[in-house]
């Protein structure tokens, strides 16, 4: 992300910790992350799968590359709560 699309973003939404900043320069996800931020720094996943549960509901982002690997992003009350990491480069030591 640019510097100018991340000052912009920034504006929209609202104050962002160093690491959330980092993230988004970088293009990779963290446990704890908010939900609005996932696409912004990793792209549109291929598909978004959702689970209802007693507790509320949960997400699941799928990314594949194209080598075929999979990789997930789950998300539950607007957190990412697990990053199941298959050679996408989603998180910040595959980058």
């Amino acid at each position: 992300m640019s510097e100018s699309e991340l000052e912009e973003f920034r504006e929209d939404a609202g104050v962002m910790t160093e690491k959330a900043v980092d993230a988004l320069r970088r293009g990779y996800v963290y446990v704890g992350m908010p939900a609005i931020y996932i696409r912004k720094a990793i792209g549109a996943p291929t598909e978004v799968n959702e689970s209802r549960t007693g507790g509320g509901v949960r997400y699941q982002y799928v990314y594949r590359a194209s080598a075929g690997e999979v990789s997930y992003v789950y998300v539950e009350d607007q957190r990412v709560t697990s990053i199941q990491e298959n050679g996408y480069g989603l998180t910040a030591t595959s980058n």
